[in-house]
């Protein structure tokens, strides 16, 4: 059994899917399974994920059911003690998983690792910016409050703990992943910072991130299903509310 469960989802992104994979191939820490998890391409996905002959690298077909749900069948047919969630069109760097790993081993009790991430352009070349931010794991709760501020392919967590949690949620159709954080940290997970940019993570046109209608519509389920309604008097809420 494999300490490490990569879950690739791809939808029609046969074209970047290589250098998702090759990415985990050549990861420092050998000791992992990668999942395809094609959630009904009709592209040449299939094609591709079969050039793959490394016995580490499995693929699954299912009928389109969107991300959240191609995550989770991923996370059903998972072996590791431990999950990440690699995009098909973004990657890491080569020690992505040792160092989230050593973070993990060197932190009594945490649940998860977050790292920080650099941006790509559809070519693979980099951007001049970096994303998500370096805290304390007493900090990660309050950051969290304030939105998402990390891809979720720069999470490692423990398998037991989405387990637990919940899964993806499959209503949402963005944010999903911030919607696990909340419920992981809500219940006492501790997440924990490597301060360097070990996710890549690629900008193009059309992606999710831009849809700025449906991030909000999600942004507004995510926070009603944690903290009820935006109705009310705010002077009575609590005070994560």
């Amino acid at each position: 059994m494999a300490t490490v469960t990569t879950i690739i989802p791809c939808y029609n992104h046969g074209h970047y899917l290589p250098c998702a994979v090759r990415s985990v191939l050549a990861q420092t820490f050998p000791d992992w399974e990668a999942i395809i998890v094609d959630d009904g391409s009709t592209d040449d996905t299939r094609q591709v994920a079969a050039q793959f002959t490394d016995p580490r690298v499995r693929y699954i077909y299912q009928e389109n059911r969107g991300l959240s749900a191609a995550r989770n069948t991923g996370i059903r047919a998972a072996q590791g003690a431990y999950l990440a969630f690699l995009d098909a069109d973004d990657e890491w760097e080569p020690v992505f998983l040792e160092a989230c790993l050593a973070a993990l081993a060197g932190q009594q009790g945490a649940t998860a690792v977050v790292t920080l991430a650099c941006f790509i352009d559809q070519a693979g070349l980099p951007l001049p910016r970096l994303g998500g931010q370096a805290l304390r794991s007493e900090d990660f709760r309050s950051r969290l409050l304030e939105g998402g501020f990390f891809p979720v392919h720069a999470v490692l967590v423990r398998s037991e703990v989405v387990q637990q949690a919940g899964f993806f949620d499959e209503a949402l159709t963005s944010l999903e992943d911030w919607d696990l954080w909340l419920r992981i940290t809500a219940g006492g997970g501790k997440m924990v910072s490597v301060p360097e940019p070990l996710a890549r993570y690629r900008v193009s046109p059309g992606s999710m991130s831009t849809n700025a209608g449906r991030m909000h519509a999600n942004r507004m389920m995510v926070l009603a299903k944690h903290f009820g309604p935006p109705e009310g008097d705010p002077a009575a809420w609590p005070a994560e509310k």
